[in-house]
C-alpha cells in the first residue's frame, strides 16, 4: 500500500507540474521552459536535463535501480520528461532515439509495477510504438516488449516477438517460452481468440517454439 501510494503520488505530482508548464508555453521563453524542465528533472530524477538526454536507456534503468529493485515511478517520469523535451525541441521529433528510450522506460515501469497496469498507461506505450513503427525495435528491448504484449492480452503479438527472440542469445528463453504457452493453455477459448491466438495456434506455436529453441540452442 505504501509503495502504491508512493508511485501514484509521485507520478501525479509530476504530471500536474508538466501540464502546468506546457500550458504556459506561449507565455514563457524557450530558455525559461527548459529551466523549469531542468528543475523538475533534478527534483524528481536526481538528474539534470542534459544528462537525462545523454544517458542510454540501459544506463537510466541501472540508475533507477536500488537494491535490485527498479523505481517504476522514476522510470515513468523519465519517459514523460524525454518525450516532453522532444516535443518542445522540434529537432528531436524527427529522430527515433528519444522515443525508443522513452518506450524502454515506459515498458520497464509498467511491467514491473502493478499500479501502472491500467489502460491509460498501456496507451502510452502503444502510442510510442505507433510512432516508431517504421524503426526496428532494438534486440535488447524485445524481451520486455514480449512481456508487455502478454500483460495486455495481445497474445498473437507476444508470440511473434517470442519467435524473434529465438534468433537471439536470451538466457532461459526455452523456459520463458514454454511457461508462456502453458499460461495461455489455462485461458478460455474466448480469451485466446480475443488475444488473436486461438487454442489450436497456441498448441502449434508451442511445438514450433520448441523446435526453434532447440535448433538455435548454443
Amino acid at each position: 500500500m505504501i509503495r502504491n501510494d508512493y508511485i501514484m503520488r509521485l507520478i501525479e505530482q509530476f504530471v500536474r507540474i508538466l501540464s502546468e508548464l506546457i500550458s504556459k508555453q506561449k507565455s514563457l521563453t524557450t530558455e525559461q521552459i527548459y529551466t523549469e524542465l531542468d528543475k523538475a528533472a533534478i527534483n524528481y530524477l536526481s538528474l539534470d536535463l542534459e544528462l537525462l538526454n545523454k544517458m542510454t536507456w540501459t544506463e537510466l534503468l541501472h540508475f533507477f535501480t536500488h537494491n535490485e529493485e527498479r523505481d517504476a515511478a522514476r522510470c515513468y517520469i523519465a519517459a514523460e520528461m524525454i518525450l516532453t523535451y522532444a516535443y518542445l525541441n522540434k529537432r528531436h521529433m524527427d529522430i527515433p532515439e528519444p522515443r525508443i528510450k522513452a518506450l524502454a522506460l515506459y515498458l520497464e515501469a509498467i511491467t514491473t509495477s502493478p499500479e501502472l497496469q491500467k489502460s491509460e498507461y498501456f496507451n502510452k506505450v502503444n502510442d510510442v510504438l505507433e510512432k516508431v513503427s517504421a524503426v526496428e525495435i532494438p534486440e535488447d528491448l524485445k524481451l520486455i516488449l514480449f512481456r508487455f504484449y502478454e500483460l495486455t492480452n495481445e497474445y498473437g503479438r507476444a508470440e511473434n516477438i517470442l519467435f524473434e527472440l529465438t534468433e537471439l542469445a536470451i538466457p532461459d528463453l526455452e523456459k520463458i517460452g514454454i511457461d508462456f504457452y502453458q499460461r495461455l493453455l489455462k485461458l478460455s477459448d474466448q480469451e485466446l481468440a480475443a488475444g488473436n491466438l486461438p487454442r489450436e495456434e497456441v498448441q502449434e506455436g508451442m511445438q514450433t517454439f520448441r523446435q526453434k529453441s532447440h535448433l538455435n540452442r548454443p
